[in-house]
């Protein structure tokens, strides 16, 4: 598991989505350490960490995400995860609670792949397998922008681009695998038990608004923010509002 930090005081966890790495963070991870720890982390198959099985589930990364925070001594975390990281997020909410001070979802939400996600992962599988993974990723990384944005984010593209590009095949397929079997996890947002913040893009392409805030009752403990300029990629797209609310968020929280 290949790991960066920078800043000190209250630790917060940074965990990147699928075709991304801890660089995807760039000079928002700089902003975000300003007030305190910040701890990027390259998940499995992804970065500089290696890939360690056919499938990389959930429930295994967020494992191994716990034995790392837990050896660097970070204590308990406020955890941000993009996408994908926002799934790993959840699973470390269900499997070691005790280790946080807050989910911040960044872009993701708590539902199984449906049954169209499911099937464009196998095809998206059957084309790297092929070794053809450069005929999926620039319309991936393209897509995570709204579309106003897009004409004007042409360095953060390339950026992405370039990450997804070194991104391993195989690791690509085994997140791929473990994101077709991950479970619902609506029960875990909806009780309350973890302090969440909840990043959603007006105009994300990935993550329809309307549908997923009409699909989960938030408690009393989590908060919604609505990036109404941005798409799947708010930290890019809008970072002086998403570093704001994490900063917010953060100070509500009580000390790790």
């Amino acid at each position: 598991m290949a790991w960066s930090e920078r800043g000190s005081g209250e630790a917060i966890v940074l965990l990147h989505g699928y075709l991304g790495s801890s660089h995807v963070w760039g000079e928002f991870g700089k902003m975000l350490s300003g007030g305190g720890r910040v701890i990027s982390i390259d998940l499995p198959g992804h970065g500089d960490s290696a890939v360690f099985d056919r499938v990389h589930t959930m429930e295994q990364m967020a494992t191994r995400v716990a034995l790392l925070l837990e050896r660097v001594g970070a204590g308990r975390v406020l955890l941000a995860g993009h996408s994908l990281g926002g799934y790993v997020a959840l699973a470390i909410a269900d499997l070691f609670p005790d280790m946080l001070r807050g989910i911040v979802l960044f872009h993701s939400h708590p539902f199984p792949e449906n049954a169209g996600a499911v099937k464009r992962r196998a095809r998206e599988i059957s084309v790297i397998a092929s070794g053809k993974k450069r005929l999926i990723y620039p319309a991936n990384v393209e897509m995570m922008f709204s579309t106003h944005n897009v004409p004007y984010m042409q360095d953060a593209l390339n950026t992405l681009n370039r990450i997804a590009a070194e991104t391993p095949d195989d690791g690509i397929v085994a997140m791929l695998r473990g994101m077709v079997v991950r479970p619902s996890r609506l029960a875990l947002v909806e009780s309350g038990r973890i302090p969440l913040l909840w990043i959603l893009g007006r105009h994300d392409r990935y993550i329809d608004y309307t549908t997923m805030t009409d699909s989960v009752s938030l408690p009393a403990s989590a908060t919604l923010v609505t990036l109404y300029s941005s798409g799947h990629v708010g930290f890019i797209e809008q970072p002086d509002e998403s570093l704001r609310a994490i900063r917010q968020f953060s100070g509500s929280l009580a000390p790790g």
